[in-house]
Parts: C-alpha cells; sequence; structure tokens
C-alpha cells in the first residue's frame, strides 16, 4: 500500500469519526442506572432512587431538549437533581420548565445554577420565583429538608464552586441531626471546599466526563480548578482523599457526564448520560 492510499484511508476515517463525534454520539442519551452503597445507611432508605441530570445548557426547546423529554418519560424516580448548566437565557428557562416535566417524582426536583447561569448573567431570584410554582427548588446555597420513611434527608446546594459563588457555611446552616446528606454541587471542586462537612454523597456535573476520550487515556481535561483526574462515575473517600490529600471519611461522590454543551456539542467515547442512581445500605463491618 502505497503513501497517498494510506493518508487517503486515514483521512476518511478522521471524516467519519469527526461526523460521528459532532452529528451522533451527542444525541445518544444512555441511562445510566447505578447503585451506590452508602456506609451506615438507615435500613428506611435502602433503595431510595435519585435522577441525576447535569449540564444541559438550555437556550431552547430543540431537537436535544425533546430527546432528553422522552428519555425522562420512562423515568421514575424518589428525587429529581439538576447539577447546574441548566439554561443561559429565558427562553432556557421556559424550555427547561417544558422538557422537566415529563419525569415523575416522589419527594420533588432540587437545582443549583452553575457556572454557565453566572457567566450569562442569570438572575437566580427571577428563576427561582419561576420555577418554583412547577415544584422545582432551586437551592443556592442553602438546603432543604425531607422525610422519608421516617427518616430525615437534607438536600444541600451549593451555588458553583468552579467561580467561587460557593458558600458551604450558608448552604449548611441549621441542617443537623440528619439520617442522610445529600450535597449537590456543579463541580467536583467542591470536595476541597468542604471543611468540616461530611456529606454522606455528593452529586455533581461540570466535567462532561471529558466530553473528548481516548481508548486507554481517557479524558486529557476535566475543566477543574482543584482536582485532578476527576471526571465521571463514581469516587469513593479513598480516591478522593488522596486526590485531596485530606481525609474524607465516608465521603461519595458521582460525577455526571452531562447532556450538552455551552459551545460545541462534540463527543466521543463519553455519551451524554441521564443517571438513576439506587442508594443501598452496607454495615460497616
Amino acid at each position: 500500500m502505497n503513501t497517498q492510499i494510506i493518508i487517503y484511508t486515514i483521512s476518511i476515517i478522521g471524516l467519519i469519526l469527526f461526523i460521528y463525534a459532532c452529528f451522533v454520539e451527542p444525541y445518544l442519551i444512555h441511562i445510566a442506572d447505578i447503585e451506590i452503597n452508602i456506609p451506615d445507611l438507615p435500613v428506611e432508605l435502602n433503595g431510595l432512587s435519585i435522577c441525576h441530570l447535569s449540564d444541559m445548557h438550555i437556550y431552547k426547546y430543540g431537537f436535544l431538549e425533546k430527546l432528553i423529554s422522552q428519555k425522562l418519560k420512562s423515568i421514575n424516580s424518589d428525587i429529581c437533581v439538576v447539577t447546574g448548566d441548566i439554561f443561559h437565557n429565558s427562553n432556557g428557562i421556559n424550555a427547561f420548565l417544558q422538557l422537566i416535566g415529563n419525569i415523575s417524582t416522589t419527594y420533588g426536583i432540587y437545582a443549583i445554577p452553575g457556572n454557565g447561569e453566572h457567566i450569562s448573567r442569570i438572575d437566580l431570584k427571577d428563576a427561582y420565583e419561576r420555577l418554583k410554582p412547577a415544584g422545582i427548588n432551586l437551592l443556592v446555597n442553602t438546603n432543604d429538608t425531607i422525610c422519608i420513611n421516617d427518616c430525615k434527608v437534607n438536600i444541600i446546594g451549593v451555588d458553583d464552586p468552579f467561580m467561587g459563588y460557593n458558600k458551604i457555611n450558608d448552604a449548611y446552616m441549621n441542617c443537623n441531626n440528619y439520617d442522610f446528606s445529600l450535597l449537590l454541587a456543579h463541580s467536583p471542586d467542591i470536595i476541597a471546599e468542604l471543611d468540616d462537612y461530611r456529606p454522606n454523597l455528593i452529586l455533581a456535573g461540570h466535567t462532561h466526563g471529558g466530553q473528548i476520550r481516548f481508548p486507554v487515556i481517557g479524558s486529557i481535561w476535566n475543566n477543574c480548578r482543584h482536582v485532578k483526574g476527576i471526571s465521571k462515575g463514581i469516587y469513593g473517600s479513598d480516591r478522593l482523599s488522596k486526590n485531596l490529600q485530606k481525609q474524607l471519611n465516608d465521603v461519595i461522590m458521582y460525577v455526571n457526564r452531562g447532556l450538552s454543551s455551552r459551545v460545541i456539542r462534540m463527543r466521543f467515547l463519553c455519551k451524554p448520560e441521564i443517571t438513576l442512581i439506587k442508594i443501598t445500605n452496607l454495615k460497616k463491618s
């Protein structure tokens, strides 16, 4: 095979991969069913389900948003959470309300802002007032407590840690005597800001899973300031402690790959994700 044929073949393969990454994979939404074992979780909360959405970057109710909405029709969960970069303009808020209306939950929907909302200068107070009537709780450095099977579940939402809007002490104010604590943060960077707080589970996004991943190597960029090598999936306390060089006993974090992107939707080996999490009881020996 001569050099010209080799170059031609490589060019064709490259073009096919580029078309796939731009126009195919960004729309192959994957519903990830995962189970997370929580040390000493009360038996009453065993099997609690959480639908986790992140990084939808909504400008309008377009083709991708319709696909997401269709996927959500098949999901029933106890709680739905949305970890930031939801919308970038007023139309995005309306489109989000239209999209999220298809999901069925028992204990409500909780959302937090990401860096995208701040970059676009979204009025978070206005967003809160528009989301609240639809049953969507926007947590901005605050928390809410719900009772599930006589157990107190605290849902803590911090503002975006990537751009430094998080106020962890405000978010945890009056948050005590809980049976299970769920911390929502847009970026995995939040583990550097925990101080002495130790939530049972952190749900984050922001990284888009690296968006472009390579075989064996994985992602080469996670767009974080304080953590390295964290881009998608489950991270236990040992991995988090090693990454931060600080002991984070019993803290578990899940990082969602997200559903879209602010500028370029290109994805490769990193399908957009809706996560359905089931938390289970794991007793310490």
